[in-house]
């Protein structure tokens, strides 16, 4: 009887742990992106306040009453573009880091 060769314990062990590895260096990357993404929002919010914080509160507190008053068409509109404004900072940060993207996935699992 043959019995099954199984792959040592230490190999599959490092494996996984260099696999979990680079998997949160991944997560890492992809939450830098996003409060990237966060930031030029904030920014442009910012600016439209004329950089002032009182200035980008009053903005913000016309658009809230003009949102709760406009229909729900419009309400989707604006979320739309709020979302693929969102989505488009999201992607030239990615865009522009994608060097370390690259760095982060052509580590062996060695290298982890």
């Amino acid at each position: 009887m043959t019995a099954l060769r199984l792959p040592s314990t230490d190999r599959a062990k490092a494996t996984g742990q260099a696999a979990l590895a680079t998997v949160l260096r991944l997560l890492g990357w992809i939450s830098i992106n996003v409060l990237v993404a966060f930031g030029v929002v904030l920014v442009v919010a910012f600016e439209l306040g004329n950089f002032s914080i009182i200035g980008t509160m009053h903005h913000l507190a016309n658009l809230s009453t003009r949102y709760v008053e406009a229909s729900a068409a419009r309400q989707h509109q604006f979320d739309v573009l709020l979302m693929a404004s969102m989505a488009g900072a999201f992607c030239l940060a990615g865009y522009f880091r994608r060097a370390s993207l690259r760095r982060l996935l052509s580590k062996g699992f060695a290298d982890a």
